[in-house]
């Protein structure tokens, strides 16, 4: 064998070996460019509905949490926490009547236990001396005529008390604001200042603001105020092919590019995997149960969790990025 047929062979052992080895190594690697950047994102509706007064920020604007972005008309919800606040006081003012009136009925059931004792007393009297013939039969007549009006008078009295019973809901001696009317009308106020207090949008985490409504605009319950994109936590989720995510596991590391910035590079983990495929997250679901069936790959959405990096560029919710996962890597 002469010695260029051996460099050849030696070349060819040599590709092989390398070739080997580059599949080996790529192998442990799955690789999806059908993967975009997230963030949290919220749409803010309205709580009340009414009309824009003010706009507290600019479309795009950086907002801290807590800060007022939107203000709606709220002179008809003012009016209606008034109102509550005097239906409360009202209602206080009922109970404590009742209660006034319960015991003021308690004594006069006293006097009026007092004046049957009399009348009792007065009554025998008069008999007694009508048996020994000392006293007009009319005067005997009027000390049964008061007796009988006595305890009549008493029976009155106690029907009111049993009716003013039932009002303070059978405890007279509860704290005014343990019954239930005074409760109900305490509600209606907390309600009242709740959708006074929803006529000012505020930001519920710091984000950046767009999608802002216009002066005047009518704003009505359930209906999109405003969107907020959180500017922080970011994480990718990327969409692998159902016969690629056999060997993923949560904790293992992935190599992020992001087509904004081609000469840059993210590291992430793999935070979780979905519980489903894509298509099953869809509000039209793909129905398979058809005579022309074709089979087609699913995607799996995986989440990949940012990890924090000095100097990174500016990160924007939808950018589209390329993930690569090492899944010999041991999950951490």
């Amino acid at each position: 064998m002469n010695a260029r047929t051996l460099l050849f062979a030696l070349g060819i052992l040599v590709a092989i070996g390398v070739g080997g080895y580059l599949y080996v190594i790529e192998s442990r690697y799955v690789t999806t460019d059908n993967a975009y950047l997230k963030f949290d994102k919220v749409t803010l509706d309205g709580e009340v509905a009414a009309s824009v007064t003010a706009l507290h920020v600019k479309e795009n604007q950086a907002v801290r949490a807590g800060d007022l972005l939107v203000t709606l008309d709220d002179a008809a919800y003012r009016v209606a926490a008034a109102r509550a606040v005097a239906e409360l006081a009202k209602a206080e003012s009922r109970i404590r009547s009742l209660k006034a009136g319960y015991r003021t009925r308690e004594a006069k059931l006293a006097l009026a236990q007092n004046n049957l004792a009399f009348a009792e007393k007065e009554y025998r009297r008069q008999v007694n001396l009508s048996e020994k013939n000392l006293t007009a039969e009319s005067l005997i007549d009027e000390r049964r005529h008061a007796l009988d009006t006595a305890r009549e008078n008493i029976l009155i009295i106690e029907r009111e008390l049993a009716q003013l019973r039932a009002s303070l809901n059978d405890d007279v001696d509860a704290p005014v604001a343990q019954y239930p009317e005074v409760m109900a009308a305490r509600a209606d106020v907390e309600l009242a200042n709740i959708d006074l207090e929803h006529t000012r949008v505020s930001a519920p985490f710091a984000g950046f603001v767009g999608h802002l409504p216009k002066l005047g605009q009518r704003v009505e319950v359930g209906t999109p105020v405003l969107s907020l994109v959180a500017g922080e936590n970011a994480w990718v989720e990327a969409n692998f092919k159902e016969t690629e995510i056999a060997d993923l596991y949560v904790g293992q590391p992935a190599a992020i590019t992001l087509d904004a910035y081609p000469g840059e590079r993210f590291e992430g983990r793999v935070e979780s995997l979905s519980a489903a495929s894509g298509a099953e997250y869809s509000v039209l679901p793909p129905q398979n149960a058809t005579g022309n069936w074709i089979k087609v790959v699913q995607r799996i959405p995986v989440r990949i969790r940012l990890l924090p990096r000095e100097a990174a560029p500016v990160l924007r919710a939808g950018m589209s990025a390329v993930v690569k996962i090492d899944t010999h890597q041991s999950s951490t």
